[in-house]
């Protein structure tokens, strides 16, 4: 029985939706260099491990609660 490999590289659609972002987002970041594909004929190919480095260079969400002292 063959066991289907994990992908190494998506399409532009499919990196969109891994990332829960836009296409249009894809587009920019590429655009900006922020996100490096790669081209197999017409093909935009993204690879997995590309993806992985883009989220990993985004800003931790360290959202801090402050506590309001009432009557102070």
């Amino acid at each position: 029985m063959t066991e289907n490999p994990e992908p190494l590289v998506v399409t532009r659609q499919q990196a969109a939706r891994m990332l829960s972002i836009s296409l249009t987002e894809i587009d920019d970041e590429r655009r900006a260099g922020r996100l490096v594909a790669r081209k197999y004929g017409r093909r935009v190919l993204i690879p997995l491990a590309e993806l992985q480095r883009w989220v990993d260079t985004l800003p931790s969400d360290e959202m801090r609660f402050a506590l309001k002292v009432v009557g102070a």
